[in-house]
């Protein structure tokens, strides 16, 4: 089937299995903080780049995905980051 499209806003806890997030930062990191979310073989795509405030130390070069796990309780083990 087609991929679930999840929103995190209010969630205090998130479970996605083969899914995908989609949005920008509202919807990405910042929209996370507090939550437990745990992402398996899932795909955030943001459609913007982090900016301050969006991820402790600001924009962020290269690659997303080892920062984010850990990060507000996010595990991004065998999932992808598409800052695209």
């Amino acid at each position: 089937g087609a991929p679930a499209a999840v929103s995190v806003f209010g969630a205090n806890e998130l479970t996605v299995d083969g899914g995908h997030i989609t949005g920008g930062r509202a919807a990405g990191v910042a929209a996370m903080d507090g939550a437990i979310v745990h992402l398996q073989r899932a795909t955030i795509r943001r459609g913007d780049a982090p900016a301050g405030g969006a991820v402790p130390g600001g924009a962020v070069p290269g690659g997303f995905g080892p920062l984010l796990d850990g990060w507000y309780g996010v595990d991004v083990s065998d999932s992808t980051v598409d800052l695209a």
